[in-house]
């Protein structure tokens, strides 16, 4: 950071070592850097002297310099002990309270003279600590704590002032900030500060730590309505005042309101007061303040100081000091050792890695609470640390070594280390199909240092090898912060050999051959087999009557791995052309197939089975069926064939319909015959019919039917009026049995009428006698009104069988061929 007295405000300071010989002081520039100065002082002692003196008047009007040591000062005393240079101070400058800048400015002055001669340096005014010249200012109560927070981590709990130094201030005329650009294009420290804050924010708050800024830490708040400037960029009095902090916190110097046009005086020294002050005010467990450094300006080459830096103070307020150097010494030694573990082995830390503890710096002289300034590198040596405090990995890793310091001051472990990530979702499969080629997804959230592809930050094949990926390394796309979340894609390719493959992922730094977190692995089956067989297939051959349709099943099949997509047939004609082209079957085993289909020619299906990666089996064939050619048949005929056997009949008529099957008979009512399958008309109309002939409960009937030619309107057959003891009949043939103790022709299948007392209602039907046969006949009349017992009925309906025993039977298709 430049130093100057106006331009000085919440300072942290990290120094470096002076290269210049012995014989040299620091001033001041007109632009507020320190200025190293040649003086014949071979000595410190003589060089203290020199420097109190200030600028010749030829160094003040032609260099410009200047110095924050008040005019006729004299050193009192220069005691040199252990390496450290107390040098007291007094003269008329030093009687009356001088700004906090100003304080500061001299110390930095002294500090950085020293360090030409290998001593560190402390101040003495007139035998007292800097303090005793401080601007006094109102006693800071703490606020009643009145909010809970509820978090979890390591840091539970645990409340911190965070500090980001520097930003707008109003100089009493205009706004400005307190450190300028560097090295052609390099960001102030105002600005700079406050996104290392929000780095180290983003740690602590992750492991439960409550934060309470000093700055407005959201950079897409606004703009400040004074000075039109974002909020961000503000230094802590606006954003303290803002917030509600009484007075004496956000100007405990100039007792005024941030930015007041009215105000005509600099408010910079309520910036460095008002940060511990508000520390005090909130009563947080620690005070960590945020800086970078700077000595001569622009410095360019590999002797420019460099390095980090720590600062307490051991003349703090309130009796902190053991516990701010030992917050001060682990978090130097923390931040260290992050930065040489993921940016640069060789990082130098200044002071032997030790805090400077001589300064009483505004900022860690006054927070009641432990208490430390870090000054991270120099943003003025354009050629080392610049480089540095552009790169997201130095950054992000000094906060997170700032984190890992304050966690090691509780005495608590990180839950993040600094290359850490936790492992949000994955797509890699546990199936796929092999010698196919396919990307997988692997989504983590970082929890460490800043990941990018300059530091070789990579997900790795661990082993670097993988049996299904096409590479084992995939880059990082730009630069991923702390808790933001990044997918890596990786293209593989599976096998053709169906075996069980491990793909495993890590992420690794390759730079410094650094694995590190949770490991994303899976089991990889490859399927290359299809599903099994289907066959054999039947197609209802050898022979069928139906010229329409072709019926087909076959055996399930199955897949372990993939598991059945389904299936898909085709049909072709024995040896010859294809008729039907492959159709999807979905997972049925079985389907009627409705085609046009030629008389005495003999067809063939073909089945495949199909899984879900698109395997297929060979396809089945069945042996054949040959659609028959018929010449037509008279029922009574029909009846005498074998289930199986193919027919036609023309033309019927339909006799009575049923819900699933219906009757016809010959228009001469010789013989009647049921059908399977929904009706194709009402009863009375003539149709032809082909189909199979089949038994069911003792009866005939045809199978596979199907209607050859549209039907035609007509009349309901007049019923054949049968005793009951000629109901039913004597078997017909073969194939076509008889009711039990039947008599006369086979008359199951036709429409009938019966008549007589009924003597037994029940279930779903009654019993009917008319004294010709014992026991006499049942009716089937279903959900028809019933007769009572004992009353005279005449009931018209298809004469069938009753099972068990062969008994003989009418069944009933409609209420009004039940009389009464």
């Amino acid at each position: 950071m430049q130093r100057s007295i106006l331009f000085l405000a919440c300072v942290l300071i990290a120094t470096a070592t002076l290269s210049a010989a012995a014989g040299t002081v620091v001033f001041l520039s007109s632009e507020g850097s320190l200025i190293p100065v040649p003086r014949n002082a071979p000595d410190f002692q003589s060089a203290a002297a020199a420097l109190a003196e200030g600028p010749t008047a030829a160094e003040r009007f032609q260099q410009q310099l200047t110095s924050a040591i008040p005019p006729g000062t004299v050193v009192r005393s220069v005691i040199i002990r252990d390496g450290v240079a107390e040098v007291d101070l007094a003269g008329p400058g030093l009687l009356s309270p001088l700004p906090d800048a100003v304080i500061d400015a001299i110390q930095e002055q002294f500090l950085w003279t020293a360090d030409a001669y290998g001593l560190d340096a402390r101040v003495l005014f007139n035998g007292q600590p800097t303090s005793s010249l401080r601007i006094p200012s109102p006693f800071v109560e703490e606020a009643p704590r009145t909010e809970i927070f509820l978090t979890s981590g390591a840091l539970a709990g645990k409340r911190i002032t965070i500090s980001p130094g520097h930003g707008y201030y109003w100089t009493g005329s205009y706004f400005t900030t307190q450190r300028g650009i560097t090295c052609g294009d390099h960001q102030q420290e105002d600005f700079r500060n406050l996104e290392l804050a929000n780095l180290l924010v983003t740690y602590l708050q992750a492991d439960g730590a409550i934060i309470h800024h000093t700055r407005e830490p959201n950079k897409n708040r606004g703009n400040h309505p004074l000075s039109g400037k974002p909020w961000w960029q503000m230094c802590a009095p606006f954003y303290l005042y803002d917030k509600g902090y009484p007075r004496s916190v956000y100007s405990p110097i100039t007792n005024s309101i941030p930015g007041d046009p009215n105000y005509t005086s600099s408010q910079l020294d309520d910036d460095r007061r008002s940060r511990p002050e508000a520390s005090n005010y909130d009563g947080t467990d620690l005070y960590l303040s945020i800086h970078t450094n700077a000595f001569q300006g622009n410095c360019y080459g590999t002797s420019c100081p460099t390095g980090i830096e720590m600062f307490v103070d051991a003349t703090q307020l309130g009796g902190f000091y053991s516990q701010s150097l030992s917050l001060g010494q682990k978090s130097q030694t923390a931040i260290y050792a992050a930065v040489r573990a993921v940016y640069d082995p060789a990082y130098p830390c200044r002071n032997n890695c030790t805090p400077r503890t001589n300064q009483a710096f505004t900022e860690i002289h006054y927070p009641r609470r432990p208490a430390c300034l870090l000054e991270l590198g120099f943003h003025d040596s354009c050629d080392t640390d610049v480089p540095a405090q552009k790169d997201p990995v130095y950054t992000s890793s000094s906060m997170w070594g700032f984190y890992k310091g304050v966690c090691d001051y509780f005495g608590v472990t990180p839950t993040w280390d600094l290359r850490s990530y936790e492992v949000v979702s994955h797509n890699i499969p546990t199936l796929v199909k092999g010698g196919s080629s396919f990307t997988v997804s692997i989504t983590l959230r970082n929890r460490g240092c800043v990941w990018n592809e300059q530091h070789q930050f990579r997900l790795g094949a661990v082993g670097n090898s993988d049996p299904l990926a096409t590479v084992t390394r995939v880059t990082v796309p730009g630069n991923i912060g702390p808790a933001e979340m990044v997918t890596f894609q990786i293209p593989m390719n599976a096998p053709l050999t169906d075996l069980a493959y491990y793909t495993d992922w890590r992420m690794v730094q390759d730079r410094f051959g650094a694995w590190f977190g949770p490991t994303v692995a899976q089991v990889v089956s490859v399927d290359s087999s299809p599903p099994t067989s289907p066959g054999p297939v039947d197609d209802g051959g050898p022979v069928q009557a139906s010229v329409t349709r072709i019926r087909a099943s076959w055996r399930q099949s199955t897949d372990a791995k993939a598991g059945l997509a389904g299936y898909f047939y085709r049909v072709t004609e024995k040896d010859g052309p294809e008729v039907l082209g492959w159709t999807s079957a979905g997972v049925n085993t079985s389907v009627t197939i409705p085609l046009s289909l030629v008389p005495g020619r003999t067809y063939q299906v073909w089945v495949k089975a199909v899984d879900n990666f698109g395997w297929e089996t060979a396809p089945v064939g069945s042996t054949g069926v040959t659609v028959a050619q018929l010449e037509p048949v008279r029922v009574g005929v029909a009846k005498m064939l074998a289930d199986g056997e193919p027919v036609l009949l023309q033309p019927v008529v339909v006799s009575a319909v049923f819900g699933d099957h219906y009757y016809v008979q010959e228009m001469d009512r010789s013989s009647g015959l049921r059908v399977e399958g929904v009706a194709p008309a009402g009863p009375g109309h003539r149709v032809s019919l082909r189909g199979l002939m089949g038994s069911v409960g003792g009866e005939r009937r045809l199978v596979d039917a199907e209607v050859v030619s549209s039907p035609v309107a007509g009349s309901v057959p007049v019923p054949v009026a049968l005793s009951g003891r000629d109901l039913g009949g004597t078997a017909l043939g073969p194939f076509t049995a008889g009711v039990s103790g039947g008599v006369g022709l086979n008359n199951v299948g036709l429409y009938v009428r019966v008549w007589g007392m009924v003597t037994e209602v029940s279930g779903t039907g009654f019993r009917l006698s008319d004294g010709s046969v014992s026991g006499g006949v049942w009716v089937e009349s279903g959900t028809f009104h019933r007769p009572g017992v004992g009353e005279f009925a005449v009931v018209s309906g298809i004469s069938s069988v009753r099972q068990p025993g062969m008994e003989r039977q009418v069944k009933v298709s409609r209420d009004t061929d039940i009389w009464p």
